[in-house]
């Protein structure tokens, strides 16, 4: 447990847990666990990184909603409290990730990248995204995204660096955006 009021300056973590409590973060970090808890409010000063990855490289990775069988979960909460941080960059996922990452509820506001980038990682969009004040990244296989819902961000690029297979459901009636919005207008 990282206590409330720590400073972590350039630090790699590794454990099984991590649980976080109030934190300020400088430079460029790494956290690596099976499982973290955000438990309260983080702070980023002049221009810090986060990168946060499960322990094993083909663990599943959840974003908005917890998903069966996943213990690598960021929820809603926990995506809130990293975007209100204001890190520079937000990075979910090991740059050698073979990880199902399982989009549903997600929303967030920073440069936040996504990655799975080798055979067998795979990005799964349930639901809509909601992204602003930053790029929106991918970094994927070339052959991994599975998108069912819409991605809509406030006037920010959306970079995919995979392919895209539109999945038809029920809910979306075949009609699926992503969208570069500034106030409304395309």
């Amino acid at each position: 447990r990282i206590a409330d009021g720590s400073v972590l300056e350039s630090v790699s973590l590794r454990a099984n847990s991590i649980e976080l409590g109030q934190v300020t973060w400088l430079v460029d970090n790494t956290l690596s666990a099976a499982s973290l808890a955000i438990n309260a409010a983080q702070t980023a000063v002049g221009g810090a990184s986060l990168v946060l990855q499960p322990l094993a490289d083909d663990a599943p990775i959840a974003l908005g909603n917890a998903a069966a069988g996943v213990e690598f979960v960021l929820d809603a909460t926990a995506l809130a409290r990293f975007s209100a941080a204001g890190f520079a960059q937000l990075t979910v996922g090991s740059e050698v990730g073979r990880h199902n990452i399982i989009i549903d509820g997600l929303a967030y506001e920073g440069d936040l990248t996504l990655r799975a980038p080798l055979e067998g990682g795979v990005f799964n969009v349930l639901s809509e995204i909601r992204h602003s004040g930053g790029t929106l990244t991918y970094i994927g296989t070339g052959l991994t995204q599975n998108t069912s819902a819409d991605t809509l961000t406030e006037g920010v690029p959306i970079e995919v660096n995979d392919s895209v297979q539109l999945v038809y459901t029920e809910a979306n009636n075949n009609t699926i955006r992503m969208d570069t919005t500034i106030n409304g207008n395309t």
